[in-house]
């Protein structure tokens, strides 16, 4: 989808969740499906047609711990779905590659499976299609021939923060249908956050699913997206534009749209609209939804403080993993997943080789106990502590102006 013409607008329907109660969450589920599609000729969801869905399963994780989409909030689409009389098929391909039928478990995959007898795949064992993408360094991708032999393909992502791109909603949730090692390996390819964002614009360009539904009843932010702060988000959102969906959430985060650089170089692009001129907003406003202590992850301050550091001073700020060895129970899926073989185990313990870390923090996306911590550099610590003391004094000052 490219939406070059200014007339255009994106729908983004929003409906309040206060918990994962079926009944509650089947409810709102139909109330963004009906501001999205308002007349009956035009929904999508005929008799027979079988649809694709993709949910956030980044880790074996249980549906508390925020990590992933949340069984209930599944439950209640395919229930949708099914009601309509679609064929349904539910799957993922997590980067790291074992123990599959774990990861299903934990997340309640398993137990849907089995209640609404659907087919439930691991996109790597469904076989793959050569995609060609606009990207100089990277022309062509493999992607999962699932979204070809199905009608009709919905991304179900979690609402949560992520150290590399800031959020991941729709766009960064597109990411998961390359099948396979391969999504960790073009971290090596683009170290770089914006050379990553860039293609990961790229990608969605080439190939994106045809409508996103969120789940944001429980979200994550802070140093998502495994170990980040949980939080009650009382969110179900959804659009068929993914960059207006996640313009949206960034701003009900409090975040400006254009900051994002994946959001800012695909408006550029033309894939989706970003700027609130341009989004229609259905069912409750973003100010239902808007906090004042909502956290960013700590690379995202970094990458904020890069831009207004003079040039001599950026190679001192910096950011790099950090394995806990009081957490750390040695499963070794971060020396799996990482894809320039910086981790490994010495003396019974894990390690990285920060000459060869390229800080893409795949190692903390897959750590199932949150061992892997973000650490920032001394330099950078030290700004962020006059920072605070000068705002501390800026409010006591404010303070004694008001008395005055």
């Amino acid at each position: 989808m490219i939406l070059n013409s200014s007339s255009d607008k994106s729908s983004v329907a929003l409906a309040q969740c206060r918990g994962y109660v079926f009944s509650e969450v089947f409810s709102s589920v139909q109330k963004v499906i009906s501001g999205l599609f308002p007349n009956y000729d035009d929904l999508p969801f005929k008799p027979g047609l079988k649809v694709f869905l993709n949910p956030n399963l980044l880790s074996p994780r249980t549906p508390e711990e925020a990590v992933t989409t949340h069984p209930v909030f599944m439950e209640a689409v395919i229930q949708l779905l099914l009601d309509y009389g679609c064929n349904v098929v539910l799957g993922d391909d997590p980067s790291f590659g074992r123990n599959i039928q774990e990861l299903y478990d934990k997340t309640g995959v398993t137990g849907l499976a089995k209640r609404f007898n659907i087919k439930v795949v691991t996109l790597q064992k469904e076989g793959v299609v050569k995609l060609k993408v606009n990207n100089a360094k990277v022309p062509e991708v493999y992607i999962s021939r699932l979204i070809y032999d199905t009608d009709y393909v919905i991304s179900l992502p979690k609402w949560k923060t992520h150290n590399l791109t800031v959020i991941t909603v729709g766009v960064k949730n597109s990411y998961g249908l390359l099948p396979g090692v391969q999504k960790a390996n073009y971290h090596k390819v683009f170290p770089d956050p914006y050379l990553f964002s860039e293609f990961l614009i790229d990608l969605f360009g080439a190939y994106h699913p045809d409508l996103f539904l969120m789940d944001g009843v429980l979200a994550m932010d802070g140093e998502g997206p495994a170990g980040g702060r949980i939080f009650n988000g009382n969110l179900i959102a959804g659009s068929k534009d993914a960059l207006a969906l996640d313009s949206v959430i960034a701003r009900i985060m409090g975040i400006i749209p254009d900051e994002i650089d994946f959001l800012k170089i695909g408006g550029e692009k033309g894939y989706g609209m970003i700027d609130s001129g341009n989004i229609r907003i259905i069912g409750e406003s973003i100010e239902s939804f808007q906090k004042t202590d909502f956290q960013v992850p700590s690379v995202e301050t970094v990458r904020l403080a890069v831009k207004i550091l003079p040039g001599f001073l950026v190679n001192w700020v910096k950011f790099y993993p950090y394995i806990n060895p009081k957490l750390c129970i040695s499963c070794r899926k971060c020396e799996e997943t990482c894809p320039v073989q910086a981790i490994f185990m010495r003396d019974k313990k894990m390690k990285i080789d920060y000459n060869k870390c390229i800080g893409c923090l795949c190692c903390k996306e897959v750590c199932p106990v949150d061992a892997v911590e973000v650490r920032l550099s001394a330099f950078f610590r030290f700004l962020k502590k006059i920072k605070k003391i000068f705002s501390g004094r800026r409010k006591k000052g404010k303070k004694k102006d008001e008395k005055a």
